[in-house]
């Protein structure tokens, strides 16, 4: 026991409290028990722990926090819902600073995640002669085993049942997630055979008939009332998202004269509809939405479900269905708890929706650092690192701040070349229209604009400023779009008079200027600059690349030569990355650039016209949205069938996508 520095607001202090055991080892003797009690010893001089005058003292009284949360796990009133310490003695009601009194608290759980305490908090401490310190007793953890038979022996998934049980067959089991307590265990039917899958049931199906009455619309079911329930709470299945690895999920549309993803037209064959349906995991804005590939800004973490059939492009007045496969590593993008249909509207079109049940895996053999929010790398180069350069491009969890794991983002890593951490704009896309009205030319910041915004990104500003403070490199491109506006160049001129000008960063007060520095000068190739010609529909490149890493994602930008009639710009938005400090980054390859003298004087005098391609089109961009070799072995043969020759057979009937 030693007395602490007293703290004048009631605040946590200090560094945790530490026990005789490594972190993974308590962690993993937690997962394991049933039951756990500790005594706590409070020394005090002056200083209210609990009680005053035989009363519970609302404003003063402790609260604790354990090892797993950061919440107030333990603390009052008495005979609260929660976790309630016992108060076995309380010498430290009398608030006496004469001498040093005890009040001692008994803490006894179902709950092993709420013990061992290793903070607390109190507000009674801040005068002269008030002093205080704690001891913190033994932990008494109740072994049980949890493989999943019964209520009390609940484990926390089907994955993990199997870890500690390899031989445990497919079945029913009970599971709790969350690991709050035993009575809040349920069942589910675990896919032992296929790696330790939890199969989560749906609440019901969407009923088919006449969903909307009106024109041609995208309207969310919710918006109408219409509920997707799944067979769990919210707390279980937010816990079973964080621990878990992959998600899959198999979803029937049914429709009649109502697109679902592609029409069938004699002119143009069949091609993706503008009036694809929207999925997302929640019944608000919060959730992640899944569209095509080429819808941008749709949310933060953008997928697209792989559709296995597409009756429904006949869109021919029958009822016919499609067939969607949700498959990702992002947990929390599913169950499917909302869809957006627009076709829809007129006499005769209907449509409804049987989902199947959704299945979960947490795969122990993956990388551990980035595979869930609960385990979270800072950058993608500490994850690359961690795994000694083995691990692949993809999505991962990150942390940079060092929070709680409810804030951890999921963003994209090249790992291929380095490991560079990719923060993505959540609306790519500036489309191209006059933004300034013909009132004349007159420097403007895009968000002043009537309808302009600053570009979001998908990333808090908190983790954003952590990620570069770690990182000691960034790189982003931005393409402008143009008629009638300079945007780096005028003609031959070079003096940069009607140059854009951008702002980025956290707080913006970074400006990137024609006459910068080269740690705030954009990269413009003048022979690829086609806005410098002002007459005609071109676009110039901006390459940003800086170690003043506070000076990325750029999030606004100040037109000058835009005002006119006929004057219009926009902009593509590609990804910012950084490169952590701790890592040697390698050269990117992913480039093409316009090498030999000849091209670029045909380029010049406009013989060659480079035009630009969104990047939802690009090859590169396309390849690495598409489900990866590990994902697609993980779940479509599961999905889709068993074997070989049950895939090839389908593909004879159906044919190849």
């Amino acid at each position: 026991m030693s007395y602490n520095t007293p703290f004048t607001d009631p605040i946590y202090g200090g560094a945790p409290f530490a026990y005789d055991i490594s972190d993974s080892q308590l962690t993993a003797l937690i997962e394991h028990s049933t039951s756990a009690k500790q005594q706590v010893t409070f020394y005090c001089k002056g200083v209210l722990i609990w009680n005053h005058q035989n009363a519970y003292a609302e404003t003063h009284a402790a609260k604790f926090r354990s090892f797993v949360s950061n919440d107030n796990v333990w603390q009052g009133p008495p005979g609260a819902d929660g976790a309630v310490p016992n108060v076995l003695s309380d010498g430290c009601e009398g608030n006496a600073n004469a001498v040093t009194e005890t009040t001692v608290f008994e803490l006894i759980t179902d709950s092993p995640d709420y013990l061992p305490v290793v903070d607390i908090r109190i507000n009674d401490d801040g005068n002269d002669g008030e002093e205080w310190g704690v001891e913190y007793g033994a932990v008494s953890f109740q072994f049980a085993l949890r493989d999943g038979t019964t209520k009390p022996r609940a484990g926390k998934s089907c994955s993990h049942i199997l870890r500690d049980f390899p031989a445990s067959p497919s079945g029913t089991y009970f599971i709790d997630p969350n690991g709050q307590r035993n009575d809040d265990a349920f069942q589910v039917f675990c896919d032992m055979a296929n790696g330790g899958w939890t199969q989560i049931n749906p609440g019901g199906s969407v009923p088919a008939g006449d969903h909307y009455d009106g024109s041609d619309t995208r309207i969310w079911l919710s918006a109408l009332g219409i509920s997707m329930p799944w067979s769990i709470s919210d707390s279980q299945l937010t816990a079973l998202q964080s621990i878990s690895s992959h998600a899959s999920q198999r979803l029937f549309f049914l429709c009649k004269g109502v697109i679902a993803w592609r029409y069938d037209s004699i002119s143009t064959a069949l091609k993706l509809s503008g009036a694809a349906i929207w999925f997302r995991s929640t019944a608000d804005s919060t959730g992640i939405v899944w569209t095509p590939e080429d819808v941008p800004g749709a949310s933060t973490y953008n997928p697209s479900p792989v559709v296995f059939s597409d009756a429904c492009s006949m869109n021919d007045g029958t009822w016919r269905q499609t067939e969607f496969i949700f498959a990702t590593s992002n947990a929390r993008a599913l169950p499917i708890r909302d869809l957006a249909a627009e076709d829809h509207g007129n006499d005769g079109e209907e449509y409804g929706a049987n989902p199947e049940p959704v299945m979960f895996r947490t795969d122990f053999t993956v990388t551990k650092l980035g595979s869930t929010p609960l385990n979270p790398g800072r950058t993608c180069a500490d994850i690359l690192f961690a795994s000694g350069g083995s691990a692949p491009d993809g999505w991962y969890w990150l942390d940079p701040n060092g929070g709680s794991p409810a804030n951890a983002v999921f963003l994209e890593c090249d790992m291929l070349n380095g490991g560079w951490t990719g923060v993505r704009p959540k609306q790519r896309t500036i489309p191209i229209k006059q933004w300034l009205g013909t009132s004349g030319d007159s420097p403007t910041w895009f968000s002043d604009t009537s309808s302009g915004f600053r570009m979001p990104y998908n990333i808090d500003s908190s983790q954003l400023g952590a990620l570069q403070s770690l990182s000691i490199e960034g790189k982003q491109s931005i393409l402008f779009l143009c008629n009638g506006v300079l945007a780096w160049h005028s003609g031959s001129s070079l003096d940069g008079t009607n140059a854009l000008q951008f702002r980025g960063g956290v707080t913006s007060d970074t400006t990137w200027l024609y006459n910068s520095a080269e740690t705030s000068r954009p990269q413009v190739n003048y022979e690829l600059d086609g806005c410098r010609h002002n007459d005609r529909l071109a676009s110039t490149p901006f390459e940003f690349h800086t170690t003043l890493t506070k000076a990325l994602p750029i999030n606004d930008m100040r037109v000058r030569d835009a005002g006119n009639s006929g004057e219009v710009f926009g902009a593509e938005m590609g990804a910012a990355i950084a490169i952590g400090n701790d890592h040697v980054t390698k050269p990117r390859t992913k480039h093409i650039r316009v090498r030999h003298h000849f091209v670029r004087e045909l380029i010049a005098d406009g013989t060659i016209v480079l035009q630009h391609c969104p990047g939802t089109q690009m090859v590169a961009d396309a390849l690495t949205k598409a489900l990866d070799k590990q994902t697609f072995e993980q779940h479509l043969p599961r999905l889709v069938g068993t074997s070989t020759a049950e895939t090839e057979q389908r593909k004879a009937v159906e044919g190849e996508c």
